[in-house]
């Protein structure tokens, strides 16, 4: 039985250890892209042989562009919606939003709101 357990951990730890580094490495190079802007699909143009294999990378580029601003502005959308939803019952249980000047609502206020 322990040696099922150890092989089980083995297998995870591995797994997670596969999983963080694709991770990281997916992070690295998306950064990189993102400093280098243009330059990277420029010089991805110059290298490819036929005019169409560079149009096609091109249209896969400006693709991929209008996907994730797509994503960022639904996402921003969906954040403000459960803002505008969910502000009302805050206050209605009596976690005062304040601005101009005040903390607009720190955990602190939950904590001394929730106290009384």
């Amino acid at each position: 039985m322990a040696v099922q357990g150890s092989a089980l951990s083995d297998r995870l730890l591995t797994s997670t250890r596969s999983l963080a580094s694709g991770l990281l490495e997916t992070v690295l190079v998306l950064f990189f892209l993102l400093v280098s802007g243009d330059t990277f699909l420029r010089r991805l143009v110059e290298i490819l042989p036929r005019f169409k294999d560079k149009r096609q990378a091109v249209d896969i580029s400006q693709q991929i562009e209008r996907d994730v601003s797509a994503y960022l502005f639904t996402i921003t959308i969906m954040n403000l919606a459960v803002g505008v939803a969910t502000a009302p019952s805050w206050r209605s249980a009596g976690w005062a939003i304040r601005c101009c000047g005040e903390p607009l609502l720190s955990c602190s206020t939950i904590f001394q709101s929730l106290d009384r």
